[in-house]
């Protein structure tokens, strides 16, 4: 199985751009959405959903065992869906999760304060309402990578490719990741994941 992550900022219309490189590859798009519906067949939606992509409070983290369990629960869904096919994961620390993968291409998309405020504009929010879901939207995303994972959303190491769409257009953001996923190169897989997930394999690129 080969696997794209997309980690995006709101506004930066790094959604678009997934979802057009998935299409393209032919690879299962895997967003917030598909994740909820896997993790209700295997019995821990109310764990996922509980998460929500966002760090739980002081007094969840230190006064009980269950965000750990959801967060287990949330990643085990993630590794069974990408035993099951070639598949474009985005959000949900997939580029922290997977990184240990050859087999995976992680991606950060992402723009300029001014450029995601005009992105939501045309998409209907006022400039009130956009300013303030972007800042609600860095703090939760950041907020659940660095509680799940120990590291900075925003470190360019955790990414193969960082685009900003300032200065790239949805076209070439497409064509670029395209371009990458396709270049071959060695492709396995490796451990160094942790003990109790078991890791889905990695074959050569058609």
């Amino acid at each position: 199985m080969h696997f794209v992550t997309i980690s995006r900022t709101l506004g930066s219309s790094g959604t678009e751009v997934a979802r057009r490189v998935a299409e393209k590859m032919g690879y299962r798009f895997v967003d917030t959405d598909e994740i909820d519906r896997s993790a209700r067949l295997k019995g821990f939606v109310k764990s996922v959903e509980e998460l929500d992509g966002k760090a739980p409070s002081f007094f969840e983290r230190y006064f009980s065992d269950k965000p750990e369990i959801n967060l287990d629960r949330l990643n085990s869904v993630i590794y069974e869906m990408a035993k099951e096919s070639d598949t474009l994961f985005v959000g949900r620390g997939g580029q922290v999760l997977l990184k240990s993968f050859e087999c995976a291409l992680h991606v950060r998309v992402t723009a300029s304060l001014e450029t995601r405020i005009r992105n939501l504009l045309q998409r209907g929010y006022n400039e009130t309402a956009a300013v303030k879901a972007v800042e609600r939207s860095d703090h939760e995303r950041s907020g659940f990578i660095r509680f799940a994972f120990g590291v900075d959303w925003n470190d360019a190491a955790l990414y193969d490719v960082v685009l900003n769409m300032d200065k790239v257009s949805v076209n070439l953001a497409v064509e670029t990741l395209l371009t990458m996923a396709r270049s071959g190169g060695t492709w396995h897989w490796n451990t160094g994941l942790g003990p109790r997930l078991s890791q889905p394999a990695c074959h050569q690129v058609n």
